[in-house]
């Protein structure tokens, strides 16, 4: 594994401070702005949900799961793709910092609730717009991967995306109701289970081979 401290330590040792605290900074000045202009109090930014509202910490459980997940993702993504970089495996390399920057992008969505409130809420554009956008991103980054794709255990990626499709149709074709909102929202949390699993296997084995070489 001594390839991969190196890389790490080249890579990152210098930048990975800078962007960290820079992200922070950058993230908690936009709260704070968004929260001067919803008269929401500073408290409010901080604070964990549950204590906010005085209510039990297994509110939002299984979505913050999800949340997880999607982070978790990501991260493995864009730092085994860092390292895939620095040991010039170029092609490698560009297909997991993409993932990564397509995981961020789901993420983020759904831990701000982009699709649901945010642009409809602030700019007036529907649901189905950003799903367009998102499915237009999604094919783009899978048809410039293809090659690549049909090289690994694509099975899961296929199974994930199905999670994610059932998950949409029982949104937009089956009325509310709890039980019909918690199959739902695990189908989706399996949805980013098996994506988890996708990369993470993925990840592993570039590197892998890499090691090998």
């Amino acid at each position: 594994m001594q390839f991969i401290k190196q890389s790490f330590k080249n890579s990152l040792s210098h930048f990975f401070p800078i962007i960290t605290y820079g992200v922070f900074i950058f993230i908690a000045t936009v709260s704070v702005i968004v929260a001067s202009y919803q008269k929401l109090p500073l408290t409010g930014l901080t604070r964990d949900p549950a204590a906010i509202f005085e209510t039990t910490p297994f509110v939002g459980l299984i979505s913050n799961f999800g949340n997880l997940l999607w982070a978790v993702t990501a991260s493995v993504c864009l730092f085994s793709g860092l390292i895939l970089r620095n040991l010039d495996h170029k092609r490698d390399a560009t297909f997991m910092i993409s993932s990564g920057l397509v995981c961020s992008m789901l993420l983020i969505d759904d831990f701000l609730m982009i699709h649901e409130y945010i642009f409809p809420i602030y700019f007036s554009i529907g649901e189905e717009f950003v799903f367009l956008a998102y499915f237009i991103i999604i094919i783009s980054y899978l048809f410039f991967f293809r090659k690549k794709v049909l090289k690994t255990n694509f099975v899961l990626l296929i199974t994930a995306f199905v999670f994610f499709g059932c998950s949409i149709l029982m949104d937009y074709f089956i009325g509310y109701s709890i039980l019909a909102t918690f199959i739902e929202d695990t189908l989706k949390t399996f949805g980013i289970c098996t994506w988890f699993i996708y990369f993470s296997n993925e990840a592993f084995s570039s590197l892998q081979k890499k090691q090998g070489k």
